[in-house]
């Protein structure tokens, strides 16, 4: 390995030394959750996430030759694989193994393989043994003593001691930078504002302009203080707009300095694939030549971050399934070397395209539908009657490989699924296409940076909504006679085909408006989304129109809230939340097949709307909070500690509280034995939510009378609601 070789591989360590850290912490956290999960579906989803989890840091460890922490991955695959087709095998003790393999991974994979102690290698060996066991269908425990390998020293300490700096540079965590350009992305929501006022004070100059017309003509005695009030008007209205234009101008230049200083050339992340495409190919008999083009443009490293295992999946599918081996190629007349290419180019409204492409054997569509059929993804009439397009998205599924087998490199059918899903929630899309003994090009449209978009807004049962403007496919409107009903479904005609149309209020299971709806429009209005091949019209009462969003993630107080991403403070100062469109189509097939076609019309409201109260101090979980149960149709009230809260339960009809513990003046539980030792509301459920998980608050949640306790680490709005509704049904 040559100077040059060298320097690149110690880039790439730092690199995955963070990387591993955080692949490590998902998936002893995945752990702790599954060892206490107590539904199926939620065991379900933490098995897929700790497989996926295992399979990318698999990848990663094998683009810096970290061989033992790769054989460790590859065997707690196989484990997890068959836990994954028969949870059956899941067994409790099962757990001391499977902590014992994150920690022995957390120590051999950080490790040249020279500096592997043999106690290390001889810990891994028998974890290995011990998995794939579990994958043959076996379990033997382990020995006591083997479960607790030692623990790593801290990465970020490691990564920092081997990074290099110049002297004429100052060393900055990334974590500071991005809070910084953070600050400074939520200052557009003042410039929003701003932008606001002017509207508003446009539409005050035009109401004393219609006035002053009015008082001219009767000739109204206070016209000379009109004209006056009307010149200071104007005045301010010319100064707000000069502020406005002044601040928008310092913003765009602040912001731009700021992304400037975190952008990195695209090149900084692609120096592991020449490597890891020469070592992937050699291991499976094949010469493949990587060219990258472009690699000189530069992207937001959040970005590059979030970009990374999707680019590593597509290289290595390409490399196993797409190029074949010099023999298999010289038959059908292609030069043996094989070519994977990656261009980069910026596109049309400051976007980015990533294109992978390789000259291989393009797509077996015959495996493809085969192994769909054979996962239960489809059955084999639906398969038959999709066109080739359709087919070709089935490669995203989960399970779905055309491999014949599961290796080390791939098969499992997981790699294109976390491309897709990461993909589609960075606000990108994801294409593919193919040409039999041709090759096979997947292309990624992303946006530049992860916290600005540009949003559609939408009313839905006079509640707002945004949605990315780069996730809608079209915007439309439909003639009501238009709208059929087929197989029991409502369709609607796009592009010449049937498309599944339903109301977004009824995916979001929102409360009616009072009244019905006041949409008389011979048309109503459709948004056309499509997340992997599904295409869905969503019905909305009314489009706002489009703005630039400025994206606040969830924290770890809600962690994941279905159907929903984020939410946005408008120019009024409204929070208003943001669509998760991947989410949203998902959950609009099941409402499609479960929803009796009708007319587009309100749900019907069955029996009288539930009144939830929300006692919490924090504004942003209180504001989220209200939104997520507004959303579900409940009727929403505000507390910000015990006393009001209280005070509400006492004066007003409330139907279930959802309260915080720590909060000033009185905490939750204090009020909650109030609560209970008031004859008039004794019977109230509260819900308790908290971040504190002791046993000793537990307990105490319990003995003032809690019907429920739900921790905010795991938080997860549709087990929220499945509480409340058993609660107050």
């Amino acid at each position: 390995m040559d100077s040059s070789e060298r320097r690149i591989l110690a880039r790439l360590l730092v690199t995955f030394e963070t990387e591993a850290n955080d692949h490590l912490q998902k998936i002893a956290s995945g752990l702790i959750d599954l060892e206490n999960a107590k539904e199926a579906t939620q065991r379900t989803a933490l098995i897929e996430l700790i497989f996926r989890e295992t399979h990318s840091f698999k990848g990663a460890a094998r683009s810096v030759n970290r061989t033992e922490g790769e054989r460790l991955c590859q065997a707690a695959e196989s484990a997890f694989s068959a836990i994954k087709k028969d949870e059956s095998l899941l067994k409790p003790g099962m757990f001391d193994l499977f902590h014992a393999f994150s920690a022995c991974l957390g120590v051999v994979a950080l490790k040249d393989d020279a500096d592997i102690s043999a106690e290390e290698r001889a810990t891994a060996n028998t974890l290995i043994q011990k998995l794939l066991e579990i994958g043959e269908g076996k379990f033997d425990p382990l020995p006591k003593g083997d479960e607790q390998p030692k623990e790593p020293e801290n990465i970020a300490t490691a990564a920092q001691s081997k990074s290099e700096h110049g002297a004429k540079t100052i060393r900055v965590s990334a974590d500071r930078l991005n809070a910084v350009l953070l600050q400074i992305e939520e200052m557009q929501s003042f410039g929003l504002g701003m932008r606001q006022r002017t509207v508003d004070l446009n539409d005050l100059l035009k109401l004393l302009g219609d006035c002053k017309k009015e008082w001219d003509r009767e000739s109204f005695s206070l016209q000379p203080e009109l004209k006056s009030f009307y010149g200071k008007i104007t005045s301010l209205k010319n100064m707000v707009e000069r502020d406005h234009r002044s601040f928008r101008g310092m913003l765009d230049s602040a912001l731009e300095n700021m992304r400037t200083v975190l952008m990195l050339p695209i090149s900084s992340l692609l120096d592991l694939f020449p490597k890891m495409v020469r070592d992937l190919s050699h291991a499976l008999g094949k010469d493949i030549e990587l060219s990258i083009e472009r690699g000189e443009i530069q992207l937001d490293r959040r970005m590059l971050d979030e970009i990374k295992d999707p680019l590593i999946h597509i290289v290595r599918n390409s490399i196993d399934h797409g190029v074949g081996t010099p023999a298999e190629r010289e038959k059908k007349k292609k030069p043996a070397r094989g070519k994977i290419a990656i261009g980069i180019s910026h596109i049309q409204g400051g976007k980015v395209e990533i294109a992978i492409s390789d000259d291989g054997s393009g797509v077996d569509f015959e495996k493809l539908k085969s192994s769909a059929i054979s996962q239960g993804v489809v059955s084999k009439d639906q398969v038959e009657q999709m066109n080739e397009q359709e087919q070709l998205q089935l490669m995203f599924a989960s399970g779905v490989s055309t491999s014949q087998i599961i290796t080390d490199i791939s098969g499992r059918g997981l790699g294109l699924a976390i491309v897709r899903e990461k993909v589609e929630n960075l606000g990108g899309k994801l294409s593919v296409e193919t040409q039999p003994d041709i090759g096979t090009k997947f292309r990624m449209f992303l946006p530049t940076t992860l916290a600005t978009f540009r949003g559609i807004l939408v009313k839905s049962s006079d509640q707002v909504f945004i949605l990315p403007t780069t996730q809608v496919e079209r915007v439309i409107r439909v003639k009501r006679e238009q709208i059929k009903t087929v197989e029991n479904r409502e369709t609607i005609q796009f592009n010449n085909q049937a498309v599944s149309a339903v109301a977004l209020g009824q995916v979001l299971k929102l409360a009616p408006k009072p009244g019905g709806s006041k949409n008389l429009s011979d048309r109503l209005p459709f948004l056309i989304l499509s997340v992997m091949g599904q295409r869905i019209g969503f019905h909305v009462d009314e489009i706002l129109g489009e703005q630039e969003v400025v994206a606040k993630r969830f924290g770890t107080q809600l962690g994941k809230v279905s159907n929903f991403s984020g939410a946005t403070i408008t120019g009024d100062g409204k929070v208003v939340p943001i669509l998760s469109v991947p989410d949203l189509v998902k959950a609009a097939v099941l409402a499609a097949d479960s929803v009796k076609a009708g007319p587009m019309n309100d749900l019907e409201n069955k029996g009288r709307q539930k009144t939830i109260l929300v006692v919490e101090d924090s504004i942003t979980s209180r504001t989220l909070l209200k939104n997520a149960l507004q959303a579900a149709g409940f009727n929403v009230k505000t507390a910000v500690d015990g006393v009001e809260g209280l005070t509400l339960v006492r004066a007003e009809p409330v139907d279930l509280v959802v309260s915080d513990i720590d909060m000033p003046r009185m905490n939750g539980l204090d009020m909650t034995s109030k609560i209970r030792s008031d004859k008039r509301t004794s019977e109230l459920p509260v819900i308790l939510i908290t971040s504190n998980d002791s046993k000793e608050i537990m307990d105490r949640g319990i003995a003032v009378g809690a019907d429920a306790y739900i921790l905010k680490s795991g938080f997860d709005q549709s087990n929220l609601i499945d509480v409340i509704e058993r609660l107050v049904s």
